[in-house]
């Protein structure tokens, strides 16, 4: 169960901090809140590390009844305490604390003594809590605010509580939801959604084995499985304690007798919950409610008036009211008096209608009745007859009996044949819809779309919950609950995300990324294995610049899990290596990944990515000063990408020829700059504009190498162009500082540095432009003359080194040069 896992995981992460996050579950009655908070308490107690850390209490449905303040809540945690511990004494000292319950020298005094008794322990009090509606209900409305407020200071301020409540869905919304009130935002909110067919499947053959008996099951198998499949899961919402129910009336006749008397069971244990839900409510929204619980079927307003006899003038704000505080909520909105309501809480129906005397239970009625043909309901009946004679309890064999005769009368009859024949058309047909051709772009695109829509809401701190909780519902309620449609559709999706986002949108993709990590990682099909590596992939090169060491953790699973990536993830270690400045080990990586992808192999290589690790791998050989290393990548990239017209591919395939143009010998190097000018020259876009700049800077350059006396001109014009913008192109001029001083001399350099420091520059190179003025004025002194010394006086202490390093690159080079000619 994934929210079972994400609890017990969150508890582990909890474990190791000071402070602490507590949870709310969200559920309708029968969806399993008090089994899941069941699980939790057995797994903490079970194990080693959770039980060292937590002593869990369980509060019950009855437990929050006696309750009315924070500090009764405090004193029935220490009566827990007290039983699971086996210390009377315990239970001495709270009988001791003298106080009125809702007064704050009580509380106060009931927070230290519990806080004591945890620290004593050494262990977090993890309370379980049932129905937290039904605490903030008992708090009186005078002092609600301030009630709540000592609540709220339990969970924020004091680390030795750490409270996992309950909750109808529907209630809570205003206490959690405004702004205004002292807990919002202060529970993290799971909703418990019913179960999909699939699982629906899973726990009736589970079922089946726990109780074994021949034919139990077998109706979901064979040709009609799938269908049957679908009618109990419709029949019964998906509801776990439904589904129970519903297998015990499937697997034989006489368990609807067990049946009837656990639906009794059920309905007299809700008396204390409902009663107190009704007595809150006053006269008028009362008698809409118990109206509404009455009716065979839904109403509009003005069958609530006519059953009510209400005025319906006035109903429209009693039913808002109902609504805003989860009692009632709309099914089809028309908008006024043709919108239809129903009771938000289904049980609730069943309850009252049980308590005003009514024998015939509706829910097992019309199960039985669109479960069975007639002539099953016939043997069934004919069964529990027999049972009525039998020497067992009477009334509940007459009342087993009597489910059974009216789902059996309203099966025979016309309608009821009509409504059974339209019920089970309708699940057959949406099968088959399901079954037909899915259109798998469109539907990968539109839930992508929806799933980036809802990840706008993570920007928002105050909307990140629900931001997420859109996310798994979208997962949840998509055609990627579908085993079959899943490898196709996680494929495309995959896809579409992958081409919607990008580095802004670290926090929604990421977000998005763990969801289907976790949602999809029990599928152990080597398609979805692969496609859930591949998010991690693309997970691992989003966060790359932001967190090198996790993407690391990433690659590192993708290497274990994924054998048809091994090279990828290698060469994305090699990626984030770089960006830790593991220089030599990122070279061995990434070398030993692109030599990989030369031979023919069953890995999956990735384009993009290769591309990105061609050009970081000839950056750091730079770094190096291993040149022809660098050169070596640069020809591999433009023999895997020297085709493709599609950026980024197409300027990093520009920019390795401009690289491999400008560090060959001269005449080679003019002829390659003119074919990269020609090929690359008109596109006018600043990347490209900075290669071509530099291009023909370096084409100056040579012609000045081979005698042409052009060459001064040119360089004027390009200084001339370059310093009427604001251009990071003037660095240029120092990519090449050494020819131009040796070519053209210091005096002449000098103009041009002079005419480039009156463009807009960043500080970086307005520095560089400094100290190359103060190299040439070191050059144009004599080397041991006193202009030298007041030269080499006014150079900053820390440009010294800079400029005395080139001036005697350039002085050696000229030297040798001229001894040449």
């Amino acid at each position: 169960m994934a929210l079972l896992d994400e609890i017990l995981d969150n508890l582990r992460e909890q474990a190791q901090g000071v402070t602490r996050q507590h949870w709310l579950l969200r559920g309708p009655r029968g969806m399993g809140k008090t089994h899941l908070a069941g699980v939790i308490h057995y797994r903490v107690k079970q194990d080693a590390s959770l039980g060292r850390t937590y002593l869990p209490l369980w509060l019950g449905e009855a437990d929050t009844y006696e309750v009315y303040s924070t500090a009764t809540l405090l004193k029935t945690i220490g009566e827990r305490l007290s039983e699971e511990t086996k210390d009377p004494a315990l239970l001495e000292r709270l009988t001791a604390v003298e106080g009125v319950g809702d007064e704050e020298g009580y509380f106060h005094e009931m927070v230290e003594l519990l806080s004591t008794e945890a620290d004593r322990r050494e262990r977090v009090l993890l309370v379980l809590m049932e129905n937290l509606d039904a605490l903030l209900g008992s708090f009186g409305p005078k002092d609600r605010k301030e009630q709540t407020r000592q609540l709220r200071s339990v969970l924020l301020h004091n680390p030795r509580f750490l409270f996992i409540s309950t909750t109808p869905t529907y209630y809570l919304d205003n206490p959690l939801d405004d702004p205004k009130e002292p807990l919002y935002a202060h529970l993290k909110e799971r909703d418990l959604d019913p179960l999909t067919e699939a699982e629906t499947g899973q726990l009736l053959r589970k079922l089946a084995q726990a109780h074994p008996r021949e034919g139990a099951v077998d109706s979901l198998e064979g040709k009609d499985g799938r269908l049957r499949l679908r009618v109990i899961h419709r029949l019964t919402g998906g509801l776990p304690r439904s589904l129970v129910m519903a297998f015990t009336a499937i697997r034989e006749a006489t368990g609807i007798g067990s049946l009837v008397q656990e639906l009794r069971a059920l309905l007299d244990a809700q008396t204390a919950y409902f009663e107190a839900r009704l007595a809150q409510l006053p006269a008028r929204e009362r008698a809409i409610v118990t109206s509404m619980a009455l009716a065979p079927t839904n109403l509009t307003m003005k069958e609530i008036a006519a059953r009510s006899h209400l005025p319906e003038r006035t109903l429209s704000t009693l039913i808002s009211r109902l609504e805003k505080e989860g009692h009632v909520r709309t099914t089809s909105r028309t908008g006024g008096k043709g919108s239809v309501y129903e009771l938000s809480e289904g049980l609730f129906r069943l309850w009252y209608q049980y308590r005003k005397g009514r024998p015939v239970l509706e829910p097992l009625v019309e199960f039985l009745a669109y479960w069975y043909r007639v002539e099953e309901l016939e043997g069934v009946v004919a069964v529990l007859r027999q049972g009525t004679q039998a020497d067992r309890p009477v009334r509940a064999a007459e009342l087993a009996l009597l489910q059974a005769e009216e789902a059996l009368r309203r099966a025979s009859s016309e309608q009821g044949q009509q409504e059974r024949e339209r019920f089970w058309a309708e699940c057959q047909q949406a099968i088959q819809s399901e079954q037909a051709d899915i259109p798998v772009e469109a539907l990968a695109k539109r839930l992508t779309t929806r799933l980036l829509h809802a990840a706008l809401l993570l920007k928002d701190p105050a909307q990140a919950n629900n931001g997420l909780e859109s996310i798994q519902k979208l997962f949840r309620e998509s055609s990627l609950v579908e085993e079959k449609a899943r490898p196709i559709v996680l494929g495309r999706l995959i896809e579409a995300i992958m081409e919607s986002t990008h580095a802004s949108d670290f926090e929604a993709f990421s977000a998005i990324a763990l969801i289907v990590l976790k949602q999809y990682s029990h599928d152990t099909s080597s398609t979805i294995s692969l496609q859930l590596a591949l998010v991690r992939l693309h997970l691992s090169i989003l966060v790359m610049d932001r967190d090198p060491q996790r993407a690391l953790d990433e690659l590192d699973l993708i290497h274990a899990s994924a054998p048809e990536l091994r090279t990828m993830a290698l060469m994305g270690q090699g990626l984030a290596l770089s960006k830790l400045h593991k220089t030599d080990e990122s070279i061995v990586n990434l070398d030993a990944a692109l030599t990989a992808i030369q031979a023919p192999s069953e890995q999956i290589v990735i384009e993009p990515f290769v591309l990105q690790a061609m050009s970081v791998l000839s950056t750091l050989y730079n770094e190096k000063h291993q040149r022809d290393q660098a050169q070596r990548i640069r020809k591999q990239l433009i023999a895997r990408f020297g085709a493709w017209k599609e950026e980024p591919f197409r300027f990093q395939v520009a920019s390795a020829k401009a690289s491999l143009a400008l560090g060959a010998d001269v005449k080679p190097t003019i002829h390659s700059l003119d074919q990269w000018l020609a090929e690359y020259g008109a596109i006018d876009e600043p990347r490209y504009q900075s290669i071509q700049s530099l291009s023909r800077l370096g084409l100056h350059l040579l012609s000045a190498l081979q005698g042409s006396e052009a060459s001064q001109e040119g360089i004027s014009a390009w200084v001339e162009s370059v310093a009427d913008k604001e251009s990071h192109q003037v660095q240029h001029l120092f990519h090449f500082a050494t020819s131009l001083f040796i070519l053209f001399g210091p005096e002449t350099v000098k103009g041009w540095l002079s005419r480039v420091s009156s463009a807009q520059l960043s500080e970086e190179t307005r520095l560089l432009v400094s100290w190359h003025m103060m190299a040439a004025d070191l050059l144009l002194a004599d080397e041991e003359g006193p202009l030298a010394q007041q030269v080499q006086a006014r150079i900053p202490p820390e440009l010294r080194p800079n400029v005395e390093d080139l001036v005697r690159q350039v002085r050696k080079t000229r030297a040798e040069f001229l001894q040449k000619a």
